[in-house]
């Protein structure tokens, strides 16, 4: 046997050994199993489950639009519906925008591309540090893309001081508008929305049509197209289980939590802020009550049931609560692993035969 031969079929080997793999990952249909099978595979074949290569922004967004089966396409900031701030500009206000550094400015905008029962494209142009609010400048520009039925979800971000008069559609960036899809990735966004779009005050508030939050919610499904936001899928999970039930059978939500920064998310980090169990930064009176809707103090069931939710996402054991993968995140690990093989595994050179080959 000469050495092409052996090469091939350690090759064959390796590529049987890959297959084994990917039909017991599919066969996984339990919750609990599922996890401990990711997990295994992760930890014991780390050049399998691993990122692939990165893809530029055409390619994403290609991959994007047809996953979602809605298109995302250019817009002007100034046409969305201009977010009311009834507070001190920089400072608190009733109704802050729930994001990290961001302080209260007015002008920022949000505006609905496409929503429905099955699609929903939504973007949001904000000034989150002391720009004209009457101006086409802003510094932080956003996109989710969602299909809230198979749960494909992409997003798209821009930072930094730009005109929002002219936004490009991904697909179709020729500027280098919109940052690289590894640099969006580095921004972690599955990790506040573990669950979707998120529903707080700063854009519920908004009532006229076309540009309102829409209220379609993922129940199913909900995972990452891209070679870039690969990692986030087997890391994002909604919440079930008895003890959830507080916070979540409404139906107007699901609870979900993430490995990716345990510490935020629907269950970490919005619903203790959500029931007044913790401050919200930048609010007037620091402590929020929004849920449940139409309180005027807050309600100690909701609160209590919070707090127990945020420990049971970042990992504490709580009775009747279970941390679930969404639908869909396997299928795409396992899509994304497809047709790359295992490294070669080769044999240990025999002591005496390698002494005097040294000889």
């Amino acid at each position: 046997m000469n050495y092409s031969e052996t090469i091939t079929q350690e090759q064959k080997k390796n590529n049987g050994h890959l297959g084994k793999l990917m039909e017991k990952l599919e066969s996984c249909l339990r919750p609990r199993r599922l996890q401990t099978m990711l997990l295994l595979a992760t930890l014991c074949a780390p050049p399998l489950i691993g990122s692939a290569a990165a893809e530029d922004l055409a390619s994403d967004a290609t991959k994007c639009n047809q996953k979602t089966q809605v298109e995302v396409k250019g817009f002007n900031c100034l046409n969305g519906a201009k977010i009311p701030m009834e507070g001190v500009e920089g400072g608190k206000c009733k109704k802050p925008p729930y994001l990290d550094f961001a302080t209260c400015r007015s002008g920022s905008r949000f505006g609905v591309q496409q929503a429905d029962t099955d699609v929903a494209v939504v973007w949001l142009c904000r000034k989150k540090k002391a720009l004209d609010p009457n101006n086409n400048i802003f510094d932080d520009i956003a996109i989710i893309q969602t299909n809230f039925k198979n749960g494909a979800t992409c997003f798209y971000q821009r930072l930094g001081d730009v005109d929002g008069s002219n936004v490009p559609a991904p697909l179709n960036d020729n500027g280098n508008f919109w940052m690289s899809p590894t640099q969006a990735a580095s921004q972690e966004c599955a990790s506040c929305h573990d669950s979707g779009l998120l529903r707080t005050p700063y854009l519920t508030q908004l009532n006229v049509q076309p540009n309102v939050l829409p209220k379609t919610r993922h129940k199913e499904n909900y995972w990452f197209p891209g070679a870039d936001f690969t990692g986030w899928n087997g890391k994002v999970y909604k919440l079930e289980g008895s003890a959830t039930t507080t916070c979540s059978k409404s139906g107007c939500h699901i609870m979900g939590a993430n490995t990716i920064d345990a510490q935020v998310g629907t269950s970490s980090s919005f619903g203790p802020q959500a029931t007044g169990a913790v401050k919200t930064e930048n609010l007037e009176g620091e402590f929020a009550f929004w849920m449940k809707p139409n309180l005027h103090a807050p309600d100690p069931t909701s609160k209590s049931a919070s707090e127990l939710i945020s420990k049971c996402a970042q990992g504490e054991k709580i009775a009747n609560c279970n941390l679930v993968l969404w639908g869909g995140q396997v299928q795409a690990i396992l899509d994304a692993q497809r047709g790359r093989t295992l490294p070669m595994r080769r044999q240990p050179l025999n002591k005496q035969n390698h002494a005097q080959d040294k000889q």
